[in-house]
């Protein structure tokens, strides 16, 4: 790609002494990428193996421990006492009889803090704390799995891998008389079906934020009946999640809008990038203020050579 631009863009790999000026640089870059990939899939495995081997003797060590516990200083697990208090009070707002919504509600508008720092809890991750089985000090090991170690995307375990079930691993927040109680209540009460969430690419997803309150601008779909009533077109709007009612810890009034809108003004944007030269004058000032070293300098003149 960036010897397809106008004029070409090169680069220099010191460690290897590569540059990609030269013809042979292609095939060499080939090799050693395909050594990197092949080493990063052998220390993937590798790790993943010692995992599972832990977990069939019943020793379990999260890279990352959940929501209510922490590891001492030979990563055994430790219940962290703030935390396991807001667990205690999710299972028995819920034993009492309030809906995982409204105790998401109440975590928000109490500024409760989630594991990431957040004081928004979305009712799926007081659900998915309600079902796990983590809190009665047991451990469903490999629920999930990493298939691609470039992507780490996590991807459910329906059987390509074996699980481990590990019952007295840890420390227990909640009582396993209260968990099961609260399974039983879950069975009776199943979650509503939820409308699927955008398939389709999102390049903008994480990038904008509300001028008005701050919050994140997502993506959601809108379906307008057309003249058969049996079929249905979305149209994709963006709008910040506190004014479309998804932080309940907070208040905003901004408007949607069309996706149309948002691809329209980026392309203008590019445009304007593209036949305005200030960005151009403002980096060349910045590469003129900058001191270069006399090798730095020799370097320039060789790849200049060979671009003539």
């Amino acid at each position: 790609m960036l010897k397809s631009l106008n004029p070409p863009v090169y680069v220099h790999f010191e460690r290897e002494n590569i540059h990609t000026a030269d013809k042979d640089s292609d095939l060499m870059l080939t090799v050693l990428s395909s050594m990197a990939q092949e080493e990063a899939l052998n220390v993937g495995i590798s790790s993943q193996w010692g995992k599972q081997k832990l977990a069939e003797i019943g020793v379990v060590r999260p890279s990352r421990f959940p929501y209510g516990y922490t590891a001492d200083e030979h990563k055994n697990w430790c219940i962290e006492p703030k935390q396991a208090a807001v667990v205690k009070r999710m299972y028995d707002s819920y034993a009492a009889g309030k809906s995982i919504v409204q105790i998401a509600r109440e975590l928000s508008e109490d500024d409760i803090e989630t594991a990431n720092g957040n004081k928004y809890w979305h009712p799926n991750t007081v659900g998915k704390m309600l079902a796990s089985p983590v809190y009665k000090g047991c451990v469903l090991y490999q629920q999930t799995y990493v298939k691609d170690p470039f992507t780490r995307k996590q991807v459910v375990n329906k059987g390509e891998l074996p699980q481990y079930y590990i019952e007295d691993n840890h420390p227990a927040i909640i009582t396993p008389e209260d968990w099961d109680k609260v399974q039983t209540i879950r069975k009776l009460n199943p979650p509503k079906a939820t409308r699927p969430s955008v398939n389709a690419p999102q390049p903008f997803r994480q990038t904008f934020r509300c001028g008005e309150c701050g919050g994140i601008i997502s993506q959601y779909e809108n379906y307008d009946r057309q003249k058969d009533a049996n079929k249905k077109k979305a149209r994709r709007y963006w709008r910040c999640r506190v004014a479309n009612g998804k932080n309940f810890s907070g208040t905003c009034t901004s408007p949607s809008f069309r996706e149309e809108y948002v691809e329209h003004n980026f392309m203008s944007a590019l445009l304007e990038m593209k036949s305005n030269d200030l960005p151009q004058l403002e980096a060349e000032a910045v590469s003129e203020r900058t001191d270069l070293t006399n090798k730095e300098h020799s370097e320039i003149e060789e790849i200049e050579i060979m671009m003539e």
